[in-house]
């Protein structure tokens, strides 16, 4: 009687084709979505008007959310994807640590306003991760990204004796950079649950004042992410 080999190409076919994609197989495409909650760091700013005139103020943030999504390919532990992003925190409080009029020197000050309005952050990355394998259903991995993001600040305003004053409505586009780590966990044959943190980061954007003022901002955020990957 003629019995089939396992290197049976007709046979070889038919289980590759009934065979299930799995998540952390050696070279897979995927898709990724996560949202997290995004804690921006406060951020030390110095404004400077057109006669020369200076103020150093930070600005605080409430915690916000982000939310990604994210296209890639698996090829033996290491993700290649493009990523688009959104980012968003709450102005919180704006206290002025010094002023310098033109030509009169630099006075401090400790003038502290409440702040409402927005920061978010929508950025364009690509990323690199490193999935380890220990052998489990649980594995840890590691990574980063560069991209570009641009940088809002929505409708900001500085509450002064009970009256909101405009500070700046005004973005711009700059480098960003992030880098992270997490666990991942296999829900199924093509599933992977995610719980990772990222630092987040651009350089430095400028932006205009109402006043015609110019100036320079901090975006620097740590993120608590969870996101679902599926393998096709």
């Amino acid at each position: 009687m003629k019995r089939f080999s396992g290197s049976h190409p007709i046979l070889a076919g038919l289980i590759a084709t009934a065979a299930p994609v799995s998540a952390s197989a050696a070279e897979v495409w995927y898709v990724t979505g996560e949202v997290g909650a995004v804690f921006l760091e406060d951020s030390s700013d110095t404004a400077r008007d057109t006669h020369g005139d200076t103020v150093a103020f930070n600005q605080g943030f409430d915690p916000g959310f982000d939310i990604h999504g994210a296209v890639g390919y698996l090829w033996h532990g290491l993700r290649l994807e493009g990523e688009i992003l959104y980012r968003e925190n709450d102005a919180d409080r704006l206290r002025a640590t010094s002023i310098t009029p033109s030509g009169l020197g630099r006075y401090t000050t400790t003038l502290g306003l409440n702040a409402n309005g927005d920061a978010s952050a929508l950025a364009f990355m690509a990323n690199a991760w490193y999935d380890v394998d220990i052998g489990r259903r649980w594995h840890p991995f590691f990574g980063g990204g560069v991209g570009v993001a641009r940088i809002l600040l929505d409708n900001v305003r500085a509450t002064i004796a009970d009256t909101a004053e405009p500070l700046a409505d005004d973005a711009d586009m700059v480098l960003a950079y992030q880098a992270g780590a997490g666990i991942g966990f296999d829900l199924g044959e093509n599933m992977v649950l995610g719980l990772d943190y990222r630092f987040f980061a651009t350089k430095e954007p400028e932006f205009a004042t109402v006043g015609s003022s110019h100036f320079n901002v901090e975006y620097h955020s740590h993120n608590v992410e969870l996101s679902l990957r599926i393998a096709f």
